[in-house]
């Protein structure tokens, strides 16, 4: 009986202590609820309506005109960025300033490219002036010969086609820079040539040629291109014939291969047959004798040459004439290639009356000022023309 008593007084005591814990428990949760209500009753609000919300007109973002400014500056920034680099990149000879600054030359003068500026065309178009009148040097007319013709009309001299044409003039420029080369007396043996091959030399030679004719001077026009003769089919001669090939060796006499009068006041010597050794020919003492038999009867002595780079006989022409001229095809010729060919007529102790910048495409941006003001000039002439008609 005791045993039992003394079990239900240790019950007893374990449920009055968790009573004794709730209870503390009751108590500790209605306190902090009690300071909770207080707190919350004793706390002002700081909110209040400063705006109703509205419906926008339009959407914040994205921001179409601030994007539209953005890809616009960005768009010229990179495009600026772009040409500069471009340019630095652009080692070949654009313009006159790229001559004279870089390469150390004279700039001769700067003839357009042909197919852009329209004066491959036929003579109906040569602006109601006759091109095939009695050559005057006070106008600078020309007489054509039927030899100067080809199936498909005028061949692309310039004087011939359009002797007011921006490529006519940049010729009489050229001629004008080869006649005040040198103190005293102009050169009157002048070699054509260029540092590679298309560069357009031949034409170049042509039409100087053709300019120095129709100055009233007497020209003798020669094709020293042994290995890739040209100059009979730029003038449209039907045949080569024989030629400077066989006055060098002795088969044909000097006056019997000139071809006089091709047009009026220039003769022409065609290259001939194509020899094995074209070098040694043309460093032989019989060409320095043809050359300066040429002097006597000519008033000036062109000659058509073969690249300096691609072969040596320029290098050893040069030595015979009183100048050359560097023929170089505008934005397209590498610098160091003029530099290289001029280094090597130079160092024969050749005289390199200056360069001349071909092909050269006036309707860039290099050119602006210079082709807008040359056709302003005679737009304007031809109106004046028109109205004292």
């Amino acid at each position: 009986m005791a045993f039992e008593l003394s079990k239900r007084q240790v019950q007893y005591n374990v449920l009055n202590r968790e009573i004794s814990s709730s209870r503390e428990l009751l108590e500790s949760v209605l306190k902090q609820t009690k300071e909770t209500s207080l707190a919350v009753e004793s706390n002002t609000s700081n909110v209040s309506v400063v705006d109703k919300a509205v419906v926008p007109l339009s959407p914040s973002y994205p921001r179409k005109s601030l994007a539209l400014l953005v890809g616009i500056g960005a768009g010229i920034g990179l495009g600026l960025m772009l040409s500069l680099l471009l340019n630095y990149l652009d080692n070949t000879v654009r313009t006159p300033d790229d001559v004279i600054n870089i390469l150390r030359s004279a700039s001769l003068g700067v003839v357009p490219s042909f197919d852009l500026e329209g004066v491959v065309k036929s003579a109906t178009s040569n602006r109601g002036r006759d091109i095939e009148s009695t050559l005057d040097p006070s106008t600078e007319s020309t007489e054509l010969s039927p030899t100067l013709r080809s199936k498909e009309g005028l061949l692309p001299v310039v004087f011939l086609q359009d002797p007011r044409s921006l490529a006519a003039e940049a010729y009489r420029t050229i001629r004008t820079g080869i006649l005040l080369s040198q103190a005293g007396e102009p050169p009157r043996s002048i070699l054509i040539t260029s540092g590679q091959p298309a560069e357009g030399k031949t034409t170049s030679c042509i039409n100087l040629a053709v300019s120095l004719a129709s100055n009233g001077s007497r020209v003798i026009l020669i094709d020293a291109d042994l290995r890739r003769p040209s100059l009979h089919k730029g003038l449209g001669l039907a045949e080569q014939g024989p030629g400077l090939t066989e006055v060098i060796t002795g088969q044909n006499s000097l006056e019997s291969v000139i071809r006089a009068d091709v047009m009026k006041r220039l003769s022409v010597i065609t290259a001939g047959a194509i020899p094995p050794n074209p070098a040694e020919l043309l460093g032989s003492v019989e060409m320095q004798n043809i050359l300066q038999k040429l002097g006597d009867l000519f008033d000036f002595v062109l000659i058509d040459s073969p690249p300096v780079l691609a072969v040596t006989d320029s290098v050893i022409l040069s030595r015979y004439v009183d100048g050359v001229v560097l023929v170089v095809r505008g934005a397209s010729t590498p610098r160091r290639v003029v530099q290289d060919a001029k280094n090597r007529l130079l160092h024969v102790g050749a005289r390199v009356l200056g360069i001349v910048l071909n092909d050269v495409n006036i309707q860039g941006g290099d050119y602006y000022y210079y082709n807008r003001y040359y056709y302003s000039y005679y737009y304007a002439e031809d109106t004046n023309e028109q109205k004292v008609g």
